[in-house]
This record gives structure tokens, sequence and C-alpha cells, in this order.
């Protein structure tokens, strides 16, 4: 019995070890840089965007063939993925004026952000306007798909941490397991957001929290089950039933 206790032991450390290896690596997945879908409008000087798109330049950005060099405005057609994140859509940097200037999105406001670099530059100067995004933002398919995602990928580390650090009779083993899969997804979050293939969002962290409290919930209410079909399994996670394990 003892043998098997420690196997199911390392089984369980290895299971969890493996479920967070995975959620890392889906949280910061694709590890390689995907196309750039930057291309010329036809028929006129402009630049259209693709799902993943980066347009940098040192200098003057041309159209091609020739033509005159006039004047040339911007103007932006958006629409956020989810109402509550932040990032950079357009920035500005010369050099020669050590000059910076950044559009963003800040939650449901535009955020327009300047400053100057190097020696005295002081701190940015700030100007937001409110609500830009929040007229845009619809309650769309993606969005609750995204939200179902975030939820059930967690479920797995609340259901395998649970059991673990409850079969190693650790006390608060519940409150525990919901500040690790916590701490999990912020890691993820704040990687993320160095990442251009990836949105960041405070959206995700509640969602994989409330996951992590479902995977454990879900084990306690299926222990029994497997209790009962395993009885020696009963003896491994039976600090599920002591106060230890609340």
């Amino acid at each position: 019995m003892r043998i098997r206790i420690a196997l199911t032991l390392k089984i369980l450390g290895l299971l969890c070890l493996a479920v967070g290896i995975g959620i890392l690596s889906l949280g910061l997945w694709p590890f390689h840089t995907l196309p750039n879908a930057v291309t010329w409008l036809d028929g006129c000087t402009g630049l259209r965007f693709g799902p993943n798109g980066t347009a940098i330049s040192s200098g003057l950005i041309r159209p091609p063939g020739p033509g005159p060099e006039l004047g040339a405005g911007v103007e932006f057609w958006l629409q956020p993925r989810r109402i509550w994140d932040s990032g950079t859509f357009l920035a500005f940097y010369a050099p020669e004026h050590s000059f910076c200037l950044l559009l963003r999105q800040s939650q449901t406001d535009l955020e327009i952000q300047t400053w100057r670099t190097g020696p005295g530059g002081g701190a940015p100067a700030k100007l937001y306007v409110s609500d830009v995004f929040w007229h845009e933002f619809e309650m769309s398919r993606s969005y609750w798909s995204a939200v179902l995602n975030n939820i059930v990928g967690f479920i797995p580390f609340g259901c395998c941490f649970f059991a673990w650090l409850s079969a190693l009779r650790l006390r608060r083993a519940a409150l525990v397991t919901v500040l690790l899969g916590t701490a999990v997804s912020v890691t993820i979050e704040i990687l993320q957001a160095y990442r251009p293939v990836r949105d960041s969002g405070t959206t995700d962290i509640i969602t994989n929290m409330l996951g992590t409290w479902l995977g454990l919930a879900i084990y306690r209410l299926a222990r029994p089950l497997v209790s009962g079909r395993f009885p020696w399994f009963s003896v491994v996670v039976s600090g599920l039933s002591s106060p230890t394990g609340d």
C-alpha cells in the first residue's frame, strides 16, 4: 500500500507539472514570428493592415511607383477585441528630436502619450479621450469564446493541483490552489504584454481564477466516485476530508 501511495503522489506531481507547462505553452503560443500582413492599398496611397501587421520606417514611407510628394493624413478604423485591454496601436519616434508619440487603447479610453527621451526629458504627458472604444465594443461570439476557453483551460490546473496539495496534507489546499492559478495567470498576462501576437487583459486573470476554482470544485464532487472505484485512492487523498484540505 505504501508503494502504491508513493507512486500515486509522484504521478500526481508529474501530472501537475505537465498541466502547468501545457498552460504556459498555450498561453504564450505561438513561439515564431507570424507573417507581416501589411500591403499597399490599390489605387490610392494607404496601407492595409491584416490581423498581424507592423510597419516600421526610419524615414518617409513612400508608395510604390512615381508620383508627386503630397501631404498625407492618418485614419484608423479600430474595433478592440476585448474592451478591458490596453495596448499601443500607433507609435512615432523622431530620434533627431528625441521625441516619442504613442496612441494607445487604455481600456475604453483613447490615450495619447508624448515625451522626450534623454537628459531633461521629464515624465510623459498623457491625454485621455473617454469612451472611444466603448461604443465600438460588442459582446461578440469571439469574446465569449475567449472567456470560455480561459475558464475551461484552467479547470485541469485546479483539479490536479488541488488533488496533489491535498494528498500532501497541505493546510488550506483550496486557497493555495486558487492563488497558484492566479499567479500563473498573472505571469502569462505579463509575458503576453511583450508579445505582439498575443493580447493581455485583466479579464483573463479573472476567468482563469474562476476556472481554477471550478477545477477544485469538480474534484471535490468527483472524489467519492473515484474513491468508490479505487479504494486505495481514498487513502492517498484523505486530506480532502480533513480540516487541512479546506
